[in-house]
This record gives C-alpha cells, sequence and structure tokens, in this order.
C-alpha cells in the first residue's frame, strides 16, 4: 500500500501532494461513516465542508503564468 502511496506522490504536482494531508482524515471520516456506521454532528460536516472548500480554493487555475528571467551577466569589455 505504501508503494502505491509514494509512487502516486511522486506523479503529483507539488502543490497538489501537499494538500493530500488535509484529504486523510476526511477519508477515514467517509469510511467510517459508511462501513461502521459512525455519525458528524452538524459542526464536524461543517468542518469537513470548511477543508474541501480550502482545498479546491487552493487548486492552480487552468490559466498560465509567465515567467520572466533576467538577462546572463556580460562580462566586462577590456
Amino acid at each position: 500500500m505504501y508503494a502505491l502511496w509514494f509512487r502516486g506522490l511522486a506523479r503529483l504536482p507539488a502543490l497538489a501532494a501537499s494538500f493530500l494531508s488535509f484529504a486523510s482524515p476526511l477519508c477515514a471520516t467517509a469510511l467510517g461513516y459508511l462501513f461502521l456506521g459512525q455519525g458528524l454532528r452538524p459542526l464536524q460536516l461543517v468542518g469537513a465542508a470548511a477543508v474541501v472548500g480550502a482545498v479546491v480554493l487552493a487548486q492552480p487555475r487552468g490559466r498560465a503564468v509567465s515567467v520572466t528571467r533576467p538577462a546572463p551577466a556580460r562580462s566586462p569589455v577590456p
């Protein structure tokens, strides 16, 4: 299982991989709800929605970012 996790991390952009730490507790919560019959209080649901919203808002949009690089330094002419 760890091999699949790290293989997936290696293929993701750094920004997307950094937000996976927020998805782990949400996934565990959903699995507990589905398979163990655990419930959530309204405030816990609000917290989960806030985390999901923050992850969605933090993802980069489809527009390209232009990067300008400084011109290379020229050696002084004698």
